[in-house]
């Protein structure tokens, strides 16, 4: 019974990041995401990391517009923006790396919409491979060949033969 528990919770894992983008198989780029918490509801513009968004209005505020400031080489290609206020959260999606609202947070228990308590905004984004020309740093010098490796002029190197232990000899 837990077998059947266990394949049920890695199927639903492999969905999911599926679903997200997350797996990304046979692109020359990785998929990937990140979120950022804007923990203000204040009317203006304000900046976490990648995210900024501006928050306007009055009684009730709402997140009027937003981006996500990636670095070179990299490509923001959507997901959501999470308006939390009172009780309740609003989700909104976005293609991209910009998104326009307004975005209100839900209706509280005084049957008026809240105001935006904080928001929070998870983006899906791919990033460049390096070129299969560049050299891995991690590479060694291809003017210093390895022992075990042909060497430059194409011949092999005499293979390193070690005798086993005899018993009984320290």
């Amino acid at each position: 019974m837990k077998r059947k528990g266990l394949v049920a919770v890695i199927m639903l894992i492999l969905l999911v990041f599926t679903l997200v983008g997350v797996l990304s198989i046979g692109n020359t780029s990785k998929a990937l995401s990140g979120s950022e918490k804007v923990d203000t509801g204040a009317v203006g513009t304000h900046t976490e990391g990648w995210v900024t968004v501006t928050i306007a209005g009055h009684e009730p505020t709402y997140v009027a517009s937003g981006y996500i400031t990636a670095p070179a080489g990299y490509t923001v290609t959507g997901g959501t923006v999470s308006v939390k206020g009172g009780t309740g959260t609003n989700i909104y999606s976005f293609t991209g790396s910009s998104f326009s609202g307004p975005f209100y947070a839900p209706v509280n228990n005084g049957g008026n919409v809240a105001d935006v308590s904080h928001v929070t905004v998870v983006y899906y984004y791919t990033c460049p491979t390096p070129d299969p020309g560049t050299p891995d740093p991690g590479t060694p010098d291809p003017g210093t060949p390895d022992p075990g490796t042909p060497t430059p002029n194409n011949s092999t190197p005499t293979p390193r033969v070690t005798e086993p232990p005899v018993p009984g000899r320290g």
